[in-house]
């Protein structure tokens, strides 16, 4: 483990909760938010050892640049990192209302 992640740093019950809850839903499409205000979205490869969590066909937007979201074949993720997440409608997002490239956030909002 690396010196920046120190399990007493991370691991608590509310961790090891997240984890449990991303576990389950594992395959499924999910948007995750970042404790540093970025975001993500992608469907649920794997959670690791309870402090990593890999989205396969994954988008990120940063919080700190207007350059749109980026594409990942595989993202990485670490569970401390997540503030919280939200399970998407449909098996991904081309099931969605929202067609790929939109802003999503946009859409669920209402505000297009």
């Amino acid at each position: 483990m690396s010196s920046s992640h120190k399990k007493s740093d991370c691991q608590c019950d509310c961790v090891e909760e997240l984890a449990e809850q991303l576990e389950k839903r594992r395959g499924d499409f999910v948007v995750v938010y970042e404790r540093n205000g970025d975001i993500a979205r992608g469907t649920i490869k794997d959670v690791k050892c309870d402090s990593v969590l890999i989205l396969k066909n994954a988008d990120k937007m940063s919080c700190c640049f207007q350059a749109g979201y980026i594409s990942f074949t595989e993202l990485i993720i670490s569970i401390c990192e997540i503030t919280e997440f939200g399970v998407m409608q449909g098996d991904a997002p081309c099931s969605s209302p929202v067609a790929p490239g939109d802003d999503i956030f946009k859409s669920l909002s209402g505000n297009k």
